[in-house]
């Protein structure tokens, strides 16, 4: 594939002659906001008080939630796949395995949603996703594509002050059965890499003349039907290590409890700082640990395979340092255990905001019209005491703030955002 270059720009030649641009990035670290999951582990505490009965759903629910948060953490980490799904294909239009919705109503309306209440920056983006999508599902509806029929979504991470932090590509397949196979596997990739690769892969296919988000979200990729996706990501990621599915199974399975004491840790004591920050370390290093020991394995060394880590255990994996890992969404590395850097975690899809926000356990539940969470700051309010005499005193602050919204400064209180 030929190239020009423009000092930080360069432009690649595709195979019909045109060339298409993509200005030279730079890795971002990025942040877990671990302040933002504490705020919600207290409001989840205080309904033990406030709302008993619903409580241990309500907890389970954060659960979920933080479990999906880790085990993406990992999937970045190791360059694994994130998740896995299947559509079912009725009507022309694919739907979720136990929904009666077309998932393409979903994106339009977490678009839909983004267009009132999102950061303009994203819009672009946003409209693409859903053009992206109509476009694979008019390929996979086709009577005339053949079983076995891959595409590929490349979804690179926004620009600055964006929420769209991940850097991924979702891979679509048609099966014999009628449904479509979905995988979203994590990149390491920068978009430019990650088009050369499959250029190399499928010269023949159509790709869009310019290497942005929005060209690349809009314009899906046909690969054929002769290569399996776990193959294109290998192919892709040759020049990077990728653990195997089994390999990430068993890091996952020795790591549940490692990744259940933080949870544990984040929900029972939301105030412990220093322990959510020991127990996230632990996770990373945890994962770490069970990689490299299965590498060892596959280079024939015996030894006896790791069950389970106890509590003497995560004390020693969540003091020591934390291996810094460049995953393409910013550097994975560990908490400081006075604070400090730590993984990030953004939005992956529009779709996420079509969610009814009684049903998503990362905000409040005290009703009003859209998704929000409360300000944790305090302020000053003037009283009348007993005696009529106005007083000052120190309040919480409790402002809500509107999810999507891209405020960082309460503007009630002045709080700023802690990241």
């Amino acid at each position: 594939m030929e190239r020009r270059y423009y000092g930080e720009q360069y432009q690649m030649k595709n195979e019909k002659g045109g060339f298409f641009t993509e200005t030279a990035s730079t890795r971002k670290v990025v942040q877990y906001e671990l302040d933002f999951d504490r705020q919600k582990a207290r409001e989840l505490r205080e309904r033990i008080y406030e709302a008993p009965d619903v409580y241990q759903s309500e907890r389970a629910q954060f659960e979920g939630y933080m479990k999906m948060q880790l085990l993406t953490a990992l999937g970045e980490r190791f360059n694994r796949g994130i998740s896995e799904y299947s559509y079912i294909l009725k009507d022309g239009k694919l739907r979720g395995e136990h929904s009666e919705e077309p998932f393409e109503d979903i994106l339009i309306r977490g678009r839909d949603y983004r267009k009132e209440n999102g950061n303009a920056l994203d819009h672009p983006r946003e409209a693409a996703e859903v053009e992206g999508f109509q476009r694979m599902q008019e390929i996979m509806a086709d009577d005339t594509t053949p079983v076995g029929e891959v595409v590929i979504s490349i979804s690179p991470p926004g620009g600055e002050g964006s929420i769209y932090k991940h850097n991924f590509y979702d891979m679509f397949q048609k099966t014999d059965d009628g449904s479509v196979k979905a995988v979203r596997f994590s990149s390491a990739l920068t978009s430019v890499e990650a088009i050369e690769r499959l250029f190399e892969i499928a010269p023949y296919t159509s790709y869009p003349d310019t290497i942005t988000e929005t060209a690349l979200l809009a314009h899906p990729i046909r690969l054929g039907k002769d290569l399996p996706m776990e193959k294109v990501h290998k192919l892709l990621h040759r020049y990077h290590e990728v653990l195997s599915e089994d390999d990430f199974a068993e890091i996952k399975r020795v790591c549940d409890v490692l990744m259940t004491s933080f949870i544990a840790s984040l929900i029972d004591n939301p105030e412990d700082t220093h322990s959510h920050a020991l127990r996230f370390n632990a996770v990373l290093n945890g994962a770490d640990e069970v990689a490299d020991l299965l590498k060892l394995k596959k280079e024939g060394v015996i030894f006896e395979d790791k069950k389970a880590y106890d509590n003497e255990d995560i004390y020693s994996l969540g003091m020591r340092a934390v291996r810094s890992v460049d995953t393409g969404c910013g550097l994975s590395g560990g908490v400081g255990l006075s604070g400090g850097f730590s993984l990030g975690f953004g939005y992956f899809g529009i779709e996420q905001f079509s969610m009814r926000p009684e049903n998503d356990p990362n905000l409040c539940r005290c009703g009003g019209s859209a998704p929000h969470f409360h300000c944790p700051g305090t302020k000053v309010v003037k009283e009348k005491d007993k005696s009529g005499n106005e007083v000052k005193k120190r309040k919480e602050c409790s402002y809500k703030i509107i999810v999507g919204q891209g405020i960082t400064v309460c503007p009630d209180c002045g709080e700023a955002k802690k990241c």
